[in-house]
């Protein structure tokens, strides 16, 4: 076992992989540019989302693993995201329940260079120094 306090953090598709790990006893949870809207998510990928089964819809749907987290929660997105609109980091932070939740919005950037803007490391940083040292 690791002895100090765990978070996790996920990005773009790793957003999913984020949410499917039970959040119970992490430290926190980190979310750079994920996905909310399922429909959206399909589209991205070339498939109708009127083929998905309510199955498949549980399965990557992450807004009920999302409001069911207590962990403290940093989402950071780009406000000019093409790929996966800031309004799906909305969401996410509407959903959330938890009392500790952030979200940063990172103006004039988009999907693959919003590390490039300060705030993104400042905002990062600060976050985790306070949840896992």
């Amino acid at each position: 076992s690791f002895p100090g306090p765990l978070g996790v953090m996920g990005r773009s598709l790793g957003s999913a992989a984020a949410w499917a790990i039970d959040t119970t006893g992490l430290a926190s949870v980190v979310v750079d540019s994920g996905f909310t809207d399922v429909d959206a998510f399909a589209v991205r990928r070339g498939i109708d989302p009127q083929k998905l089964s309510e199955h498949e819809r549980r399965v990557i749907d992450p807004l009920p693993r999302i409001a069911a987290s207590r962990v403290p929660l940093l989402l950071l997105h780009g406000e000019e995201d093409r790929a996966i609109a800031i309004r799906e980091a909305e969401a996410a932070f509407a959903a959330s329940r938890t009392e500790d939740k952030t979200l940063c919005r990172l103006p004039g950037r988009g999907h693959n260079d919003l590390f490039l803007h300060p705030d993104y490391w400042r905002t990062l940083a600060a976050f985790l120094h306070r949840t896992l040292v």
